[in-house]
């Protein structure tokens, strides 16, 4: 929870994403944010994940991106709750039963869009 969690929440939502929505609508700092997230997680394509799962990986992150700075905004710009989510999320999808390729992808992309 320490490392994807608040590290990458930090940064996403604590300083990112205050800064994208001077003037602009959740939804489109949404889809920014985003992209860099889709790239930020992109070299785990190349040692822990198959190509096959991209377009599932893909859309669970629009989905946790959606999700996110929802609970971002509900919560006056606390990137606690997110961080804590997030980090739970990474705990979740890594446990053994959850398996890896397609399978992780999936359980990804359906805890993802549950939060909504």
């Amino acid at each position: 929870m320490l490392t994807s969690g608040i590290g990458e929440e930090t940064g996403w939502r604590g300083y990112a994403l205050p800064r994208l929505q001077q003037g602009r609508s959740p939804l489109s700092d949404t889809v920014v944010l985003w992209i860099f997230w889709g790239l930020w997680h992109l070299p785990l394509f190349f040692y822990t994940h198959e190509l096959s799962v991209l377009p599932m990986f893909l859309v669970g992150r629009f989905a946790g991106a959606v999700v996110f700075t929802w609970l971002t905004n509900s919560t006056g710009g606390t990137i606690l709750i997110v961080a804590v989510w997030h980090g739970l999320f990474n705990f979740t999808i890594a446990c053994e039963t959850c398996g890896s390729g397609v399978g992780a992808a999936a359980v990804s992309m359906m805890v993802d869009s549950s939060g909504r």
